[in-house]
């Protein structure tokens, strides 16, 4: 997700939530890109928590008449760049309230929480709120939105003091009630959450292809990119051929000209120039410079 947001060219970030083991080292390894904030909770009110990433965003209060908001979902990381540069010009172009990109659904989220009840003074019934919510977050795919606007609107739909996520889809039927402009730009898949094993695996499965993509764009030689897995953190030099079958992981480093595959194995493995490992596992360990690494053999052992 903040990839995605670097290479749209946000600038100024804040990452809103309870920090996630390595999360501190990942925006570490950004700072140089964007100003990357991490808003950790002290209060049980989230619209309040909202409110303070806002604050970090835009100093000057004044400012917020004419700043605009880009909310991303931490469960949602199939957007990309492409459809955020795109959503933020339609948004700013429009001149509408808030946009979004499209619509998660989650009906069928067993984690959804019940319905919010309000009443009038009366004992009527006022409201009945329809939390979008999965995992405990605000379920949304990319939103932008007026910084003055989002946490009024997100106040009127969430009363002071609830401990469950703000309603961000229902914060933008407030907007669009109260004579605001809210406009929905379409997208082929909708965006789904990960919140199990069953949804996280297709999303998986295509961030994997996406990054075996990107090397591909670089020069590097994948013979079949279906048959190879390349984590986001591994390095790659120049002129190397990958062949079907293979698994790079962790920190792994290949230098240039190398060959891997069919069939290797590498897990924060380090892989000379030349080098060529066939049918082997690499794990911790490093393979020198135009060696070649024995079929069917492992060579040292991973660390997780």
């Amino acid at each position: 997700v903040l990839d995605a947001a670097l290479a749209a060219s946000v600038r100024r970030i804040a990452v809103v939530g309870t920090p996630l083991p390595g999360a501190a080292g990942e925006i570490a390894s950004r700072a140089d890109r964007a100003l990357i904030d991490q808003v950790v909770p002290s209060t049980s009110d989230s619209v309040e928590l909202i409110g303070r990433a806002i604050d970090r965003l835009v100093n000057d209060f004044d400012q917020r008449e004419s700043t605009h908001l880009l909310l991303l979902a931490a469960e949602a990381p199939q957007v990309e760049a492409y459809e955020l540069r795109a959503l933020i010009a339609d948004h700013i172009d429009s001149g509408a309230a808030a946009t979004s990109l499209g619509a998660v659904q989650a009906e069928d989220s067993a984690l959804s929480a019940d319905p919010f009840v309000t009443f009038g003074d009366d004992g009527t019934v006022g409201s009945i709120i329809e939390p979008l919510v999965a995992g405990g977050s605000s379920v949304f795919g990319a939103i932008c939105v007026k910084a003055a606007l989002l946490v009024p609107a997100l106040r009127r739909v969430t009363p002071h003091g609830w401990r469950h996520a703000p309603l961000v889809h229902d914060a933008l039927h407030e907007l669009e009630t109260t004579g605001h402009v809210v406009q929905t730009v379409s997208r082929t898949e909708p965006l789904r959450p990960i919140e199990s094993a069953s949804t996280r695996s297709p999303v998986e499965a295509e961030l994997r292809r996406r990054v075996v993509d990107s090397w591909i764009d670089r020069g590097v030689a994948i013979e079949d990119p279906g048959q190879v897995s390349i984590d986001a953190t591994v390095d790659i030099g120049q002129g190397v051929r990958i062949r079907p079958g293979s698994v790079l992981e962790g920190t792994t480093a290949v230098g240039d000209g190398a060959v891997i595959g069919p069939n290797a194995h590498l897990v924060d493995a380090s892989i000379g120039t030349g080098a060529v490992v066939s049918s082997a596992v690499v794990a911790g360990a490093e393979v020198t410079a135009h060696e070649i690494v024995e079929p069917f053999s492992v060579r040292g052992r991973p660390s997780h």
